[in-house]
Protein backbone atom coordinates (compact mmCIF):
# COMPACT_ATOMS: atom_id res chain seq x y z
CA UNK A 1 0.00 0.00 0.00
CA UNK A 2 1.50 3.32 -0.71
CA UNK A 3 -0.14 7.27 -0.87
CA UNK A 4 -0.89 8.65 -3.73
CA UNK A 5 1.49 11.55 -4.52
CA UNK A 6 0.75 15.12 -5.45
CA UNK A 7 3.43 15.78 -7.43
CA UNK A 8 2.78 17.90 -10.51
CA UNK A 9 -1.00 18.49 -9.93
CA UNK A 10 -0.26 22.31 -8.81
CA UNK A 11 -3.87 22.97 -8.33
CA UNK A 12 -3.75 20.89 -4.74
CA UNK A 13 -2.54 22.56 -1.40
CA UNK A 14 0.70 21.69 -0.87
CA UNK A 15 -0.50 20.79 2.66
CA UNK A 16 -2.74 17.74 1.50
CA UNK A 17 0.46 15.46 0.89
CA UNK A 18 2.15 16.69 4.87
CA UNK A 19 -1.68 16.26 6.63
CA UNK A 20 -1.61 12.41 5.62
CA UNK A 21 2.21 11.86 6.98
CA UNK A 22 0.79 9.99 9.60
CA UNK A 23 -1.82 7.64 7.72
CA UNK A 24 1.37 6.66 5.91
CA UNK A 25 3.11 5.71 8.44
CA UNK A 26 0.46 3.74 10.27
CA UNK A 27 0.26 1.85 6.80
CA UNK A 28 4.23 1.16 6.83
CA UNK A 29 3.78 0.09 10.35
CA UNK A 30 1.14 -2.76 9.03
CA UNK A 31 -1.36 -0.88 11.52
CA UNK A 32 -4.59 -0.75 8.50
CA UNK A 33 -7.41 0.00 10.50
CA UNK A 34 -5.47 3.13 12.20
CA UNK A 35 -4.44 4.36 8.61
CA UNK A 36 -8.04 4.38 7.95
CA UNK A 37 -9.56 6.19 10.79
CA UNK A 38 -6.79 9.01 10.27
CA UNK A 39 -7.42 8.81 5.94
CA UNK A 40 -11.20 8.98 6.88
CA UNK A 41 -10.39 12.21 9.02
CA UNK A 42 -8.80 13.81 6.28
CA UNK A 43 -11.08 12.70 3.43
CA UNK A 44 -13.95 14.56 5.79
CA UNK A 45 -12.44 17.67 5.57
CA UNK A 46 -11.71 17.60 1.94
CA UNK A 47 -8.30 16.30 1.25
CA UNK A 48 -8.16 14.84 -2.18
CA UNK A 49 -5.23 12.55 -2.05
CA UNK A 50 -6.98 10.97 1.75
CA UNK A 51 -10.61 10.56 -0.59
CA UNK A 52 -8.37 8.67 -3.19
CA UNK A 53 -6.59 6.66 -0.92
CA UNK A 54 -9.87 6.05 1.30
CA UNK A 55 -11.29 4.64 -2.56
CA UNK A 56 -8.68 2.07 -2.14
CA UNK A 57 -9.02 1.04 0.98
CA UNK A 58 -12.72 -0.16 0.02
CA UNK A 59 -12.01 -0.72 -3.52
CA UNK A 60 -9.30 -3.90 -2.17
CA UNK A 61 -10.76 -4.32 1.30
CA UNK A 62 -7.69 -3.13 3.29
CA UNK A 63 -8.48 -2.72 6.87
CA UNK A 64 -11.45 -5.02 6.59
CA UNK A 65 -13.62 -2.69 4.62
CA UNK A 66 -14.74 -3.44 1.28
CA UNK A 67 -17.36 -2.02 -0.57
CA UNK A 68 -17.42 -0.85 -4.44
CA UNK A 69 -20.22 1.59 -3.82
CA UNK A 70 -18.13 4.01 -1.22
CA UNK A 71 -15.23 3.05 -3.06
CA UNK A 72 -16.91 5.05 -6.41
CA UNK A 73 -18.22 7.68 -3.73
CA UNK A 74 -14.91 8.66 -2.60
CA UNK A 75 -13.35 8.50 -6.09
CA UNK A 76 -15.88 10.69 -6.84
CA UNK A 77 -15.15 13.13 -4.77
CA UNK A 78 -11.31 12.95 -5.09
CA UNK A 79 -12.32 13.22 -8.84
CA UNK A 80 -13.77 17.03 -8.20
CA UNK A 81 -10.27 17.55 -6.50
CA UNK A 82 -8.57 16.68 -9.37
CA UNK A 83 -6.86 13.77 -8.73
CA UNK A 84 -6.27 12.55 -12.15
CA UNK A 85 -6.59 8.60 -11.30
CA UNK A 86 -9.58 9.05 -9.36
CA UNK A 87 -10.90 10.58 -12.42
CA UNK A 88 -10.25 7.68 -14.71
CA UNK A 89 -11.78 5.03 -11.91
CA UNK A 90 -14.87 7.71 -11.70
CA UNK A 91 -15.24 6.96 -15.03
CA UNK A 92 -15.65 3.31 -14.94
CA UNK A 93 -17.83 3.56 -11.70
CA UNK A 94 -20.01 5.47 -13.89
CA UNK A 95 -20.43 3.08 -16.71
CA UNK A 96 -20.79 0.49 -14.35
CA UNK A 97 -23.80 1.64 -12.75
CA UNK A 98 -25.27 1.46 -16.31
CA UNK A 99 -24.77 2.62 -20.10
CA UNK A 100 -27.68 5.38 -20.21
CA UNK A 101 -26.65 8.34 -22.70
CA UNK A 102 -26.69 10.81 -19.66
CA UNK A 103 -24.08 8.30 -17.95
CA UNK A 104 -21.97 7.33 -20.91
CA UNK A 105 -21.26 11.31 -21.22
CA UNK A 106 -20.63 11.64 -18.01
CA UNK A 107 -18.33 8.90 -18.08
CA UNK A 108 -16.32 10.38 -21.18
CA UNK A 109 -16.08 14.07 -19.44
CA UNK A 110 -14.31 12.12 -16.77
CA UNK A 111 -12.17 9.79 -19.57
CA UNK A 112 -11.01 13.43 -20.97
CA UNK A 113 -9.88 15.12 -17.86
CA UNK A 114 -8.27 12.45 -16.75
CA UNK A 115 -6.54 12.16 -20.06
CA UNK A 116 -6.09 16.08 -19.75
CA UNK A 117 -4.16 15.63 -16.56
CA UNK A 118 -1.52 12.56 -17.98
CA UNK A 119 -3.62 9.66 -17.45
CA UNK A 120 -2.76 8.40 -21.11
CA UNK A 121 -4.94 5.53 -21.05
CA UNK A 122 -8.02 7.34 -20.47
CA UNK A 123 -8.03 8.65 -23.73
CA UNK A 124 -8.46 5.49 -25.32
CA UNK A 125 -10.97 4.57 -23.32
CA UNK A 126 -13.11 7.99 -24.41
CA UNK A 127 -12.33 7.18 -28.03
CA UNK A 128 -13.86 3.50 -27.33
CA UNK A 129 -16.40 5.00 -25.33
CA UNK A 130 -17.67 7.42 -28.98
CA UNK A 131 -16.68 4.22 -30.89
CA UNK A 132 -19.63 2.65 -29.26
CA UNK A 133 -21.97 5.12 -30.51
CA UNK A 134 -23.81 6.11 -33.13
CA UNK A 135 -20.73 6.61 -34.88
CA UNK A 136 -20.66 9.20 -37.52
CA UNK A 137 -17.70 10.14 -39.44
CA UNK A 138 -16.28 12.88 -37.13
CA UNK A 139 -17.20 10.71 -34.41
CA UNK A 140 -14.81 7.88 -35.36
CA UNK A 141 -12.11 10.05 -36.55
CA UNK A 142 -12.33 11.48 -33.14
CA UNK A 143 -12.82 7.98 -31.31
CA UNK A 144 -9.71 6.96 -33.51
CA UNK A 145 -7.50 10.04 -32.86
CA UNK A 146 -7.56 10.09 -29.18
CA UNK A 147 -6.81 6.13 -28.68
CA UNK A 148 -3.81 7.21 -31.09
CA UNK A 149 -2.92 10.43 -29.46
CA UNK A 150 -2.93 7.85 -26.51
CA UNK A 151 -0.74 5.44 -27.75
CA UNK A 152 2.23 7.92 -29.01
CA UNK A 153 1.73 9.18 -25.39
CA UNK A 154 2.80 6.17 -23.71
CA UNK A 155 -0.37 4.17 -23.12
CA UNK A 156 0.35 0.35 -23.54
CA UNK A 157 -3.29 -0.43 -23.97
CA UNK A 158 -4.12 2.25 -26.52
CA UNK A 159 -0.73 0.77 -28.28
CA UNK A 160 -2.50 -2.73 -28.32
CA UNK A 161 -5.69 -1.38 -29.20
CA UNK A 162 -4.52 0.30 -32.06
CA UNK A 163 -2.22 -2.34 -33.52
CA UNK A 164 -5.08 -4.72 -33.50
CA UNK A 165 -7.40 -1.92 -35.64
CA UNK A 166 -4.37 -2.34 -38.12
CA UNK A 167 -4.26 -5.28 -38.23
CA UNK A 168 -7.39 -6.08 -38.90
CA UNK A 169 -8.77 -3.06 -40.63
CA UNK A 170 -11.00 -2.19 -38.36
CA UNK A 171 -11.16 1.92 -37.95
CA UNK A 172 -8.15 2.23 -39.98
CA UNK A 173 -6.89 0.54 -43.32
CA UNK A 174 -5.27 -3.06 -42.79
CA UNK A 175 -1.56 -2.46 -42.16
CA UNK A 176 0.73 -5.06 -41.05
CA UNK A 177 3.80 -2.68 -40.67
CA UNK A 178 1.73 -0.06 -39.04
CA UNK A 179 0.39 -3.07 -36.66
CA UNK A 180 4.16 -3.99 -35.51
CA UNK A 181 4.80 0.11 -35.06
CA UNK A 182 2.18 -0.06 -32.50
CA UNK A 183 2.74 -3.23 -30.96
CA UNK A 184 6.27 -2.28 -30.09
CA UNK A 185 4.97 0.36 -28.37
CA UNK A 186 2.91 -1.98 -26.54
CA UNK A 187 6.12 -2.50 -24.36
CA UNK A 188 5.82 -6.40 -25.71
CA UNK A 189 8.48 -7.48 -22.95
CA UNK A 190 5.69 -7.08 -20.43
CA UNK A 191 2.32 -7.86 -22.95
CA UNK A 192 2.70 -11.34 -23.93
CA UNK A 193 -0.09 -10.49 -26.72
CA UNK A 194 1.55 -7.70 -28.72
CA UNK A 195 5.12 -10.27 -28.51
CA UNK A 196 3.25 -13.17 -29.72
CA UNK A 197 1.24 -10.34 -32.56
CA UNK A 198 4.87 -9.61 -33.32
CA UNK A 199 6.19 -12.89 -33.71
CA UNK A 200 3.24 -13.96 -36.01
CA UNK A 201 3.56 -10.70 -38.44
CA UNK A 202 7.42 -11.65 -38.93
CA UNK A 203 6.84 -15.80 -39.09
CA UNK A 204 4.11 -15.08 -42.03
CA UNK A 205 5.98 -12.25 -43.61
CA UNK A 206 3.00 -10.29 -43.25
CA UNK A 207 3.83 -6.47 -44.71
CA UNK A 208 7.45 -7.51 -43.55
CA UNK A 209 9.86 -9.78 -44.70
CA UNK A 210 9.91 -13.05 -42.98
CA UNK A 211 12.26 -13.57 -40.29
CA UNK A 212 11.92 -16.49 -38.51
CA UNK A 213 14.91 -15.90 -35.78
CA UNK A 214 12.94 -12.87 -34.85
CA UNK A 215 10.14 -14.28 -34.92
CA UNK A 216 11.60 -16.79 -32.80
CA UNK A 217 12.42 -14.57 -30.25
CA UNK A 218 9.23 -12.88 -29.88
CA UNK A 219 7.60 -15.82 -29.50
CA UNK A 220 9.43 -16.91 -26.98
CA UNK A 221 9.53 -13.72 -24.88
CA UNK A 222 5.42 -14.04 -25.11
CA UNK A 223 6.11 -18.02 -24.32
CA UNK A 224 8.06 -16.78 -21.01
CA UNK A 225 5.54 -14.78 -19.87
CA UNK A 226 3.15 -18.11 -19.83
CA UNK A 227 1.53 -17.09 -23.26
CA UNK A 228 0.55 -20.40 -24.30
CA UNK A 229 -0.28 -19.70 -28.11
CA UNK A 230 3.13 -19.06 -28.52
CA UNK A 231 4.06 -22.82 -27.34
CA UNK A 232 4.19 -25.09 -30.35
CA UNK A 233 5.24 -21.84 -32.86
CA UNK A 234 7.82 -21.22 -31.01
CA UNK A 235 9.25 -24.75 -30.53
CA UNK A 236 8.75 -25.07 -34.38
CA UNK A 237 10.84 -22.33 -35.33
CA UNK A 238 13.53 -23.39 -32.97
CA UNK A 239 13.56 -26.61 -34.15
CA UNK A 240 13.45 -25.08 -37.75
CA UNK A 241 16.36 -23.15 -36.80
CA UNK A 242 18.54 -25.98 -35.75
CA UNK A 243 18.15 -27.95 -39.26
CA UNK A 244 20.06 -25.05 -40.78
CA UNK A 245 22.72 -24.02 -37.91
CA UNK A 246 25.97 -23.56 -38.44
CA UNK A 247 26.53 -22.54 -35.00
CA UNK A 248 24.83 -22.34 -31.70
CA UNK A 249 22.90 -25.26 -33.25
CA UNK A 250 22.98 -26.92 -29.10
CA UNK A 251 21.45 -23.64 -27.88
CA UNK A 252 18.54 -23.65 -30.31
CA UNK A 253 17.93 -27.77 -30.02
CA UNK A 254 17.53 -27.30 -26.16
CA UNK A 255 14.81 -24.36 -26.66
CA UNK A 256 12.93 -26.85 -29.13
CA UNK A 257 13.02 -29.49 -26.38
CA UNK A 258 12.18 -27.17 -23.59
CA UNK A 259 8.89 -25.48 -25.47
CA UNK A 260 7.86 -28.80 -27.13
CA UNK A 261 7.30 -30.07 -24.08
CA UNK A 262 5.65 -27.32 -22.72
CA UNK A 263 3.27 -27.23 -25.48
CA UNK A 264 2.72 -31.23 -25.20
CA UNK A 265 1.92 -30.61 -21.07
CA UNK A 266 -0.01 -27.13 -21.68
CA UNK A 267 -1.81 -26.92 -25.00
CA UNK A 268 -5.51 -28.44 -26.10
CA UNK A 269 -5.72 -31.47 -27.13
CA UNK A 270 -5.11 -30.74 -30.78
CA UNK A 271 -1.63 -28.62 -30.15
CA UNK A 272 -0.99 -31.58 -27.75
CA UNK A 273 -0.81 -34.19 -30.48
CA UNK A 274 1.11 -31.96 -32.45
CA UNK A 275 3.66 -30.96 -29.91
CA UNK A 276 3.88 -34.32 -28.62
CA UNK A 277 5.03 -35.89 -32.57
CA UNK A 278 7.15 -32.01 -32.82
CA UNK A 279 8.77 -33.23 -29.64
CA UNK A 280 9.52 -37.06 -30.87
CA UNK A 281 11.54 -35.50 -33.38
CA UNK A 282 13.99 -33.19 -30.97
CA UNK A 283 14.01 -36.19 -28.37
CA UNK A 284 15.10 -38.40 -31.30
CA UNK A 285 18.32 -36.01 -31.74
CA UNK A 286 19.34 -34.69 -28.24
CA UNK A 287 21.53 -35.85 -26.30
CA UNK A 288 19.94 -37.67 -23.20
CA UNK A 289 22.56 -36.42 -20.38
CA UNK A 290 20.43 -32.83 -21.04
CA UNK A 291 16.87 -33.91 -20.59
CA UNK A 292 16.27 -34.47 -16.97
CA UNK A 293 17.37 -30.26 -16.69
CA UNK A 294 15.63 -29.22 -19.47
CA UNK A 295 12.33 -30.85 -17.76
CA UNK A 296 13.10 -29.15 -14.84
CA UNK A 297 13.00 -26.11 -16.38
CA UNK A 298 9.25 -26.96 -17.85
CA UNK A 299 8.29 -27.82 -14.57
CA UNK A 300 9.79 -24.54 -13.18
CA UNK A 301 7.61 -22.68 -15.87
CA UNK A 302 4.38 -24.66 -15.91
CA UNK A 303 4.07 -24.04 -11.89
CA UNK A 304 4.89 -20.48 -12.67
CA UNK A 305 2.18 -19.39 -14.54
CA UNK A 306 -0.33 -22.44 -14.06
Amino acid sequence: MCLVSANGLSAQPEDWQQALQQAQAYLEAGKTKKALHAFELQADKGNGLAQFNLALFHQNGWGDVADPQVACHWYAKAANNNIPAAQYETARCILNETDSPDQVDAALKWYLRAFENQIYKAGCEAGKLLLTQQVDKKTLRQGVTLCLDAAEKGSIDAALQVANWYRDGQYLSQSYLSAMHFYALAAPEKQPSAAFQMARILDMGLDVETDIRQAAYWYEVAASQGYEQAYLPVAALYWKLTQDAHSDQAHLLAKAYLWAKTAKQRSSDEVRDVAEKLLVQVSDVIPMAWIEELDKKVVSHIHAFH
